[in-house]
């Protein structure tokens, strides 16, 4: 795991976590960082095909006005919107604008720092999350997903999101005894 300056600055209020996966074959430190990859993933008509395709069953008990043919170019369009605003409040420096972008992801997280966060489209039921963990006013990145579901258990995706949100929270509060077990080479 690496923490990226999404513009290089000492003064970057946005960051985004890096994180390697050995059994992915690509090196550390070459891996794309959270950021990218949702942006990766969004702008990729055959992951999001594949994706809706995956959760049809998901998709439907949504409720949402258009087909399910119509769902990956209804989700580039308002996943883009939603990175472009990241990047308009993030150029600007503008945490207050960020505060208000990001809710906290759980009760329990509102008066916590540092506190697991999302971010979510602005369209009508929206399903497009940017989830981070925000500390002393600087917002780590740890991912995203395309939520079709009320709680993030039961989805692997989702799951993986909400793990990712809680080792980067331990990381923060510097748990060592949790970041030993975390770092530790698995057999």
């Amino acid at each position: 795991m690496e923490v990226i300056g999404i513009f290089g600055t000492k003064e970057d209020i946005l960051c985004s976590i890096q994180w390697h996966d050995p059994a992915s074959g690509i090196p550390s430190g070459e891996a794309p960082d959270a950021l990218s990859q949702i942006t990766d993933d969004w702008n990729d008509p055959v992951f999001l095909r594949s994706f809706f395709k995956q959760y049809e069953k998901d998709y439907n008990t949504l409720g949402r006005p258009e087909p399910l043919k119509k769902a990956p170019i209804s989700a580039r369009k308002e996943g883009n919107k939603l990175l472009q605003q990241l990047d308009d409040l993030a150029k600007n420096h503008n945490t207050k604008g960020l505060e208000n972008l990001f809710n906290p992801l759980a009760d329990d997280d509102k008066d916590e720092d540092p506190s697991r966060i999302k971010a979510y489209g602005g369209e009508y039921k929206s399903y497009m999350r940017i989830y981070a963990v925000k500390h002393k006013n600087v917002f780590y990145i740890t991912g995203g997903a395309i939520k079709l579901t009320q709680k993030m258990q039961g989805r692997p995706h989702t799951e993986t999101e909400l793990y990712k949100m809680n080792v980067m929270r331990e990381f923060l509060e510097g748990d060592v005894e949790f970041l030993e077990y975390y770092f530790e080479p698995k057999q």
